[in-house]
């Protein structure tokens, strides 16, 4: 499947690329379960309980 981009040209992407893709939403949203776990009220979304660590 190609992509067009702004200059008009097309950018080529593979079975590869798109499971590249997949596995990144999948980490994201991995992280984003585990936090929820670590969250349970207003106040700890915002600061995130100050107990997430700083790679997140």
């Amino acid at each position: 499947m190609a992509v067009l981009l702004a200059q008009g040209r097309l950018l080529d992407a593979n079975a590869v690329d798109y499971v590249l893709l997949a596995l990144y939403f999948v980490f994201v949203l991995g992280i984003g379960y585990v936090a929820r776990r670590a969250v349970s009220t207003s106040l700890d979304f915002f600061l995130s309980g100050r107990a997430l660590p700083a790679w997140v």
